[in-house]
C-alpha cells in the first residue's frame, strides 16, 4: 500500500473491509502506549467548551510551553499540527527558495509548492550510502543564498539520526549570517533523553530562525493535531495577523497544555525507549542478521531489504495480516527496499519480527 505518509490506517481498513482498530501500524511514529492520563482528563474536562469558539490566542498552552522551554510565550506559534505551524512561518517569511536537505519529510516541499515557491534539494543520504546514514558534510556543501529557507530535519526523518548541537551549530549560524531563513523541524526531539544537547532552541532568538515541534508523536494525539513553532516575537505577531484564528481546536489546546506538564510521562517514555531500542538491536541480529538495519536514536529506525521486489511483496503480505510498514520510495534518494519502522510495545515489535522471519523463509 504505497503512501507518502505513514499512518494510512483508514485506507487499509477500507481496502481490506476491516475495522481500523485491527491494524498494527509501524508506519507512523506514534507513542505506542497512548496519551498520558492527564491528557485524557483534560480532554474530558474541556468537552463542555466545544460549544464555544476556541481561544484564538492559545494563551494557556503557550504559557505552559513558555515555562517548559524557558522562552517568552509571545515567541510561540501554535498550529493544527506541526505542518500548519511550518506553513504559518513560511507564509510570513516568503523565502525566495525552500532548500530541503533530502531525504526528508515531504511537507516542506509541499508547503513551498502551495505558495508557489521554488524548491531546491540537497542530498544528505542515498541508498548507496545507506550504512553511513545522512551526512552533515553534504549539507555544509549546499549553495545557500540570501532569502533561501533551509529546512533542517532534526532528529532526522526517516533515518532517526540526531547530531549533537556542536556538530551543526556552526553550519546553521553560517546560513543565518548569509541571510537565509532556517527552519529546524524537531518533531521527534522530545524522545531524546538529553535533548538539551541537541535542540536548536539553545541558539536563542533570531528573526530568521524557527524551531518546530509536535505533540502528535510523543503524546500520541495525531487525531487531535497539535504542533508549535518558536520564532521571534515579530514573526509570531505577523503570523497571528495572517492566519485562521481558530485552526487549533479547544480539545487540542487542552490536551497539549496538560501533556507538556507530564514530566514523569516523558521520563518514563525515554527510559522505556532506551531499553526497547537495546532489546530490538539484539532481536534483529538474531531474527534477520542479513538485513541492513540502522537503529536511529528516537522512536523509529530503518532497515534495508535485499531488493525492492522482495520489500514490496513482503509489505503486501504484512498488510494482509494487518501490519503496516513505511516503504521509503517516496523519500528522495531512497527506494521501497528501505523501510522505516516505528518502535512499538515489546509484544508488538516481536509480532512484527516473527512475521518477517516467517515470510523471509517462504
Amino acid at each position: 500500500m504505497p503512501a507518502t505518509h505513514g499512518g494510512q490506517v483508514h485506507e487499509w481498513a477500507r481496502m481490506h473491509s476491516r475495522d481500523v482498530n485491527e491494524v498494527l501500524d509501524f508506519s507512523a511514529n506514534i507513542h505506542p502506549f497512548g496519551p498520558p492520563d492527564g491528557v485524557w482528563q483534560a480532554i474530558h474536562t474541556a468537552l463542555p467548551q466545544i460549544r464555544h469558539y476556541p481561544d484564538a490566542s492559545h494563551r494557556r498552552v503557550r504559557e505552559v510551553l513558555g515555562r517548559r522551554l524557558s522562552v517568552d510565550p509571545e515567541r510561540i506559534v501554535c498550529g493544527n499540527g506541526a505542518v500548519e505551524a511550518m506553513e504559518c512561518v513560511l507564509r510570513v517569511w516568503r523565502p525566495r527558495r525552500v532548500v530541503v536537505l533530502e531525504p526528508a519529510f515531504g511537507e516542506y516541499a509541499a508547503i513551498a509548492r502551495r505558495f508557489g515557491i521554488p524548491v531546491a534539494s540537497v542530498t544528505m543520504w542515498t541508498e548507496q550510502t545507506y550504512r553511513h546514514g545522512p551526512s552533515l558534510h553534504a549539507a555544509a556543501a549546499a549553495p545557500i543564498r540570501p532569502g533561501d529557507a533551509v529546512c533542517f530535519n532534526h532528529p532526522h526523518n526517516p533515518s532517526g539520526f540526531a547530531w549533537p548541537r556542536s556538530a551543526w551549530e556552526g553550519l546553521v549560524r553560517t546560513w543565518l549570517d548569509a541571510g537565509a531563513f532556517v527552519l529546524v523541524d524537531e518533531s521527534f526531539m522530545d524522545f531524546l533523553a538529553d535533548e538539551a544537547e541537541y535542540t536548536a532552541l539553545a541558539l536563542g532568538e533570531h528573526p530568521r530562525l524557527a524551531v518546530v515541534r509536535s505533540a502528535t508523536k510523543i503524546f500520541a494525539i495525531p487525531g487531535l493535531r497539535f504542533g508549535y513553532a518558536v520564532v521571534s516575537p515579530d514573526v509570531a505577531r505577523r503570523v497571528a495577523e495572517e492566519r485562521d484564528p481558530w485552526s487549533v481546536n479547544t480539545l487540542a489546546q487542552a490536551a497539549a497544555a496538560a501533556a507538556y506538564l507530564e514530566d514523569e510521562f516523558l521520563r518514563e517514555t525515554r527510559h522505556w525507549l532506551a531499553q526497547e531500542r537495546a532489546r530490538l538491536d539484539a532481536a534483529w541480529r538474531e531474527a534477520l542478521p542479513a538485513w541492513d538495519r540502522l537503529p536511529g536514536q528516537v522512536n523509529f529506525y530503518t532497515v534495508r531489504l535485499p531488493s525492492q521486489a522482495m520489500a514490496r511483496a513482503m509489505a503486501r503480505r504484512l498488510a494482509e495480516q494487518g501490519i503496516l510498514v513505511r516503504l521509503c520510495g517516496s523519500f528522495t534518494g531512497l527506494s521501497d527496499a528501505v523501510w522505516r519502522l516505528a518502535i512499538r510495545s515489546p509484544e508488538e515489535n516481536d509480532r512484527l519480527l516473527d512475521a518477517l522471519r516467517r515470510l523471509a523463509v517462504e
